[in-house]
């Protein structure tokens, strides 16, 4: 029997999303004097293949205290600067979304408005030269990035711009996540819930196959898909976007690795969709996604075994999903965090993102005092423009792809759209400029590499300057890429060798 408290918040699930919000919630506990309990239960497994996130990640880790070293260590991590995406705009083609800002501005000129205007002038237009996480990350060069001096009369300095995020093996993250909350106070305990009464203000209780009822004064909803609070007991309302991103089914297994990891996930494209690769220190996380109405099962299989490179040590595991979420994943007493407020397939990393920073908005919640209505309806509010930004980035890949080979590619470049992206594409192609919403993960950087990337523009004509002084302005272009590139050669750590050592720092 759990002992009795004034105030007590119950996290149910004791996975990724479980563990992150125990872990957040626990931290200096005494702040807010609320009891936070963990209650999972071998009987809902976990997904455990979120093993990429993006730079925000940092933001939780420094948060509750866990270092690179921590992770290198305990959780196989390996560091990553972008996402390498293949055949996605055509087959046999490539480009990085990379971490960070690219390329340096000339003097009040935009730099990418420069490049715009000259890339009519360059047989094969690409930004990657000028994308610092890029070049480091091709060149197997590692470095937590340097700060440019202050007063520097705008002068680059490249390495400024390097940004960088993390893989993980994901129940081993969870386990470290488990630690630091036991160690700040949380309490954790195993049961199988078997039914969830309610009223109506919201969950009354929750009722453990021994006959236990654990009750609170906040639950919140790390059940994973199950949704077992707020999608079952509360009926919560879900948004389903599987029209806009209709992928539904993934395989996922893991492999030997036999060669230094990459400092990059890959993600190539197939007939019905795309698969992952993501290289930790001691094996290979894969996966592929599809769309079953344009592929089936043992086909999706096939694809998967034939593009992995090693010797599986897992049997490939089925996942079935809808994309969607939550409209309001904060209703009545009970917050869902996670797979239960919602499912974005991971093409940008961005499921871990989401857990880390609505479990800190929870507790930024609690420490102003505004578990209420209105509490409620901030968090709601950047729920929803959030997720809904993450959404049309993701479609933005699907949308601009030249594939025309298959139908599934096709069916995507004329599937419907929200206006939120019309609006954003509409800009893009009249202007060649992009200003995603204030409150988006993703900035007008990470926007440009994908869309010029995915061959949005399939000429640059309208944009180019005259040839008469355009000279001046590819010069310009060829000695940021040259300032680039000089700086990352000068960075003296491979990635293997900074694993090294950080596994061997006491």
């Amino acid at each position: 029997m759990l002992k009795s408290h004034s105030k007590k918040i119950i996290v149910l699930g004791g996975g990724t999303a479980g563990w992150v919000t125990g872990a957040i919630l626990s931290k200096k506990w005494e702040t807010h004097g609320y009891q936070i309990v963990v209650v999972d239960t071998a009987e809902i497994p976990t997904i455990g293949v979120g093993e990429a996130s993006i730079p925000t990640i940092y933001d939780l880790l420094n948060y509750i205290e866990i270092s690179d070293q921590d992770l290198v260590k305990h959780c196989q991590a390996t560091f990553k600067y972008g996402i390498q995406f293949e055949n996605w705009s055509r087959p046999g083609e490539r480009y990085m979304h990379g971490f960070g800002n690219m390329g340096h501005n000339l003097g009040q000129a935009e730099f990418f408005k420069i490049w715009l205007s000259t890339a009519r002038y360059f047989k094969n237009p690409d930004l990657t030269p000028y994308i610092p996480s890029a070049v480091a990350a091709y060149s197997d060069k590692f470095s937590r990035g340097s700060k440019a001096p202050e007063n520097t009369n705008g002068l680059f300095y490249p390495l400024s711009n390097l940004l960088y995020a993390l893989h993980f093996d994901a129940s081993l993250l969870a386990r470290l996540l488990r630690e630091k909350a036991l160690h700040n106070g949380a309490i954790h305990i195993s049961k199988h819930i078997v039914k969830v009464e309610t009223d109506e203000n919201g969950i009354t209780a929750l009722i453990a196959e021994d006959g236990e009822t654990l009750s609170a004064d906040l639950y919140v909803d790390c059940s994973g898909m199950h949704g077992v609070l707020n999608k079952q007991a509360l009926k919560a309302n879900f948004d389903n976007w599987q029209a806009y991103l209709p992928c539904d089914t993934a395989i996922a297994a893991q492999t030997t690795l036999n060669k230094a990891p990459r400092l990059y996930t890959r993600s190539i494209a197939h007939a019905a969709g795309w698969r992952w690769e993501i290289q930790l220190q001691n094996r290979t996380g894969n996966g592929i996604v599809y769309c079953s109405k344009n592929m089936d099962y043992d086909t999706a299989k096939q694809h998967l075994l034939e593009g992995i490179e090693g010797d599986l040590l897992t049997t490939p595991r089925k996942i079935e999903f809808i994309t969607g979420r939550l409209s309001s994943p904060w209703t009545l007493n009970s917050v869902a965090i996670g797979l239960s407020a919602g499912f974005l397939e991971p093409l940008e990393s961005t499921s871990i993102h989401l857990i880390c920073a609505y479990a800190r908005k929870l507790r930024d919640s609690i420490d102003n005092n505004e578990l209420n209505a209105v509490g409620r309806e901030k968090f709601n509010r950047a729920w929803c423009s959030e997720t809904e930004g993450v959404r049309d980035f993701l479609m933005v890949h699907y949308l601009c792809n030249q594939r025309d080979e298959d139908s599934f590619w096709k069916e995507r470049k004329s599937g419907p759209r929200p206006a939120s992206l019309d609006k954003l594409l509409n800009e893009f192609s009249k202007t060649g400029w992009i200003s995603p919403p204030e409150a988006s993960i993703f900035g007008t950087d990470s926007w440009l590499e994908v869309l010029i990337g995915q061959k949005f523009f399939l000429n640059y004509e309208k944009f180019s300057m005259p040839a008469d002084i355009a000279p001046h302005y590819i010069q310009f272009l060829q000695n940021v890429s040259y300032a680039i590139k000089n700086e990352v050669n000068k960075i003296p750590d491979s990635h293997q060798s900074i694993l090294g050592t950080l596994r061997a720092e006491i």
